[in-house]
């Protein structure tokens, strides 16, 4: 009777240990969630203002996280088959699995920090640093892996946006349109690029995506300023600064195809 209760007790050790042993599965699914939230990027959507854009926002980030997945996990599944016949402790399963998604997260959650993506994007552009005086920073950007836009927006002093312009290499040969009360440069996100402007109209429109455009991004100038159009050499595709004289705001667009 004692050798049959041991048996038992025995048995029903074994099933214990295989179901601690389990594979972690759900430490996999967290791994995957941490990184796709960080590459979401909350600061993004914050600095687009709506909740709208998420599924244009998204749809790198849910690439980026199958790709880390497949990555991760021939990783997770040897790291699970020598820890398993040695500890039993969650928190072992958990450091090892959660750490692809983590690390990588948290470097992309650094660079994505408004100062350092502004940073790059003028270097990107050859345009000058930020003006010590750059108020207001504002940067977006949204992609598909084909198209995509980069949006940035500040407000400085005169003098030094001045001489940001000036000490802008990509600026030195930028077509260089100036506006004014007389000729207005206005968005109409409704209005036919190609349709001829109406007689006695000396205005200049220009077309935007309502969707695709952060609410803070519209480079109109209603009284004085410039707007320089220039084609970025690393990306191949034409960039735009924008100059409004009257409220000392600054707009740099990147369109991306």
């Amino acid at each position: 009777m004692v050798r049959k209760l041991n048996n038992r007790e025995s048995n029903k050790m074994k099933q214990n240990s295989a179901a601690t042993y389990s594979f972690p599965w759900q430490f996999c699914l967290l791994n995957a969630l941490i990184y796709f939230l960080a590459r979401l990027d909350i600061i993004e959507i914050i600095s687009w203002g709506s909740i709208s854009v998420i599924p244009a926002l998204a749809i790198l980030p849910t690439v980026a996280t199958v790709v880390l997945v497949i990555m991760s996990s021939p990783f997770q599944a040897a790291a699970y088959m020598v820890l398993r016949n040695f500890t039993r402790r969650k928190l072992v399963y958990a450091v090892l699995f959660l750490w692809p998604g983590t690390l990588l997260g948290g470097i992309y959650l650094y660079w994505s920090v408004p100062a350092l993506r502004a940073r790059t994007l003028l270097e990107d552009l050859e345009l000058a640093p930020l003006p010590k005086s750059a108020a207001g920073l504002r940067i977006a950007s949204w992609s598909s892996g084909f198209a995509g836009d980069v949006f940035l927006r500040f407000r400085a002093s005169r003098e030094d946006i001045e001489a940001f312009l000036n000490n802008s290499p990509a600026l030195k040969d930028a077509e260089c349109q100036k506006y004014s009360k007389e000729r207005m440069r206005l968005g109409d996100p409704l209005r036919d690029e190609y349709k001829p402007p109406e007689p006695q109209d000396d205005r200049e429109y220009f077309t935007y995506n309502a969707f695709l455009t952060p609410p803070w991004y519209l480079p109109e100038i209603r009284v004085a300023g410039r707007r320089y159009a220039f084609s970025a050499r690393k990306f191949g595709h034409g960039a735009e600064v924008v100059y409004d004289e009257e409220q000392n705001l600054v707009f740099v667009h990147l369109n991306l195809g």
